[in-house]
């Protein structure tokens, strides 16, 4: 089983299977409300979000970078992790430390992303995206590197934009033509929060679990393993 069809052809690769040998089972979060936005602020300032573990492997170096070509924005990155101090480090030496925030992590994630205007998930590589599910549950408009199980999320960029990882670049230029396109960010966070609650719900997730395991044991018994050499 993978959370993902690019997980399951990975495994499947792997360790030599035929294709569909892996069932996909995409993860799912709780259909809950979306949570409401506070009163517009007072700088006017674009918000870009990101959850996750501060690891190297989910870019949030690519988003600080991005940051320098983006003069009217502010990042926001919660959670906690080893690249804490290189993250800091960086934006300080790229000069965007007071645009880059780190407040570590948090258990009211839900009520934290409503204080974002985008919702960027940088990742170099992720099975499917539990904090970007939750992004669009939030209706936010999400930017996110085309790795792993996120283009079947975002369904190839039509609940999200999808950009190349590694590339701050391209990701500036996909958060700042968002940020100029207030009608496209609205459309496409309604549209991420009702794919979500259509495709991506717990419920969905422990429907096809209890499936699986009913087919499992409604299959044969597989022989039983025999020992080898034979025992004398």
């Amino acid at each position: 089983m993978a959370v993902s069809a690019d997980a399951a052809k990975r495994v499947e690769d792997f360790y030599a299977l035929g294709r569909g040998s892996v069932r996909v089972i995409h993860n799912g979060v709780p259909a809950l409300p979306a949570p409401p936005r506070p009163a517009a602020r007072a700088d006017g300032g674009l918000v870009i979000g990101c959850v996750g573990r501060l690891d190297r492997v989910k870019g949030h170096d690519v988003l600080i970078e991005a940051l320098t070509r983006l003069p009217e924005a502010r990042a926001v990155i919660i959670g906690a992790g080893p690249e804490e101090e290189a993250l800091r480090r960086q934006a300080r030496e790229l000069g965007v430390a007071d645009r880059v925030s780190l407040p570590g992590w948090s258990d009211q994630v839900t009520e934290r992303l409503a204080e974002f205007d985008i919702f960027c998930h940088p990742s170099r590589y992720e099975g499917l995206g539990l904090a970007l599910l939750e992004a669009m549950r939030a209706r936010l408009p999400c930017v996110a590197t085309a790795v792993g199980g996120v283009p079947e999320l975002l369904d190839h960029g039509r609940y999200g934009v999808l950009v190349p990882p590694n590339d701050p670049e391209a990701l500036a230029a996909a958060l700042a033509a968002l940020a100029g396109d207030p009608a496209r960010r609205t459309r496409l966070a309604a549209q991420a929060r009702d794919r979500v609650l259509a495709e991506f719900t717990t419920e969905r997730m422990a429907a096809a679990y209890r499936e699986l395991w009913a087919e499992t044991l409604r299959a044969p018994r597989a022989p039983r393993l025999r020992p080898y050499p034979p025992k004398p």
